[in-house]
């Protein structure tokens, strides 16, 4: 009977770390950068992304973010991801439940 109840729990747990790794990629596969369009810039030290990190790379302001110090840029993402992380700051899909419709709508 506990060998039984042992192979039960162990399939349960081995269930939930399939789940939680299922969820895990698709929250990064949903804020992932994508190659071009709208993205996020999140400061991981607080301060507010500089528009002097923006000027070498090809990304655009567009307004503040939906959170303290980030910014919503638009242009391309292609191999920034970790040059910007090196830098503190971490680029993201800019989901529009989060960071509202664009200005450039009218």
């Amino acid at each position: 009977m506990r060998i039984a109840v042992w192979t039960i729990r162990r399939k349960q747990v081995a269930l939930a770390a399939q789940l939680a790794l299922a969820a895990a990629v698709l929250g990064v596969l949903a804020f992932a950068p994508p190659d071009r369009g709208e993205m996020l810039l999140i400061p991981l030290d607080g301060s507010p992304v500089s528009s002097a990190l923006l000027k070498p790379l090809p990304l655009v302001a567009e307004r503040p973010g939906p959170l303290p110090g980030s910014l919503l840029v638009f242009g391309s993402s292609e191999g920034l991801f970790l040059q910007l992380l090196r830098q503190g700051v971490l680029i993201l899909s800019a989901p529009q439940p989060l960071c509202g419709a664009s200005h450039s709508g009218g």
